[in-house]
C-alpha cells in the first residue's frame, strides 16, 4: 500500500520524473536524457536531469547506508532506522502545509477545469485534482 501511496504523491505534486516506488525508470530516463553533458545546474531544461540524478543517488547511497548498518549493529537497529525515518516522513506529510502552484490558464481550459498542483501535497485527501 505505502508503494501506491507514494506513486501517487509523486504524480499529483507534479514532478513526474519520479515514480518513487522503483529505481529502473529514473535510471533509465537519466541515461537518455538529452540533457545529460549539459553543464548548467541552473538551466530550467536540466531540472529535471538532476532531479533524476538525485534520486538514483540517494536510492543508491540509503542501500549502501542500511547494508553496513545491519552488518555493524543488526536487523533490529535497520528496522529501527526505518521506522523512524517513516514516522518523520509521515509527520511532516500530516503536519507541513504545502504551497499551491499556480498553473497557466490554457492548460486549465485543455484539462476541462480548474486544478490545483501542489508542490508539496501532505493532504491527500482534501486537495483538488
Amino acid at each position: 500500500m505505502s508503494s501506491g501511496i507514494q506513486v501517487a504523491q509523486a504524480r499529483t505534486s507534479g514532478i513526474q520524473e519520479l515514480p518513487t516506488a522503483m529505481l529502473s525508470s529514473p535510471m533509465v530516463d537519466l541515461v537518455v536524457d538529452p540533457n545529460l553533458w549539459k553543464l548548467s545546474l541552473s538551466d530550467p531544461s536540466v531540472q529535471p536531469r538532476n532531479r533524476r540524478a538525485m534520486h538514483v543517488a540517494a536510492m543508491c547511497s540509503g542501500a549502501f547506508a542500511g547494508a553496513f548498518l545491519h552488518k555493524a549493529r543488526g536487523a533490529e537497529a535497520s528496522i529501527l532506522v526505518a521506522c523512524v525515518i517513516k514516522f518523520a516522513i509521515t509527520f511532516a506529510l500530516v503536519f507541513v502545509k504545502g504551497e499551491v502552484r499556480e498553473q497557466p490558464k490554457d492548460v486549465e481550459k485543455a484539462q476541462g477545469g480548474e486544478r490545483s498542483y501542489l508542490n508539496f501535497a501532505p493532504d491527500v485527501f482534501s486537495m483538488k485534482v
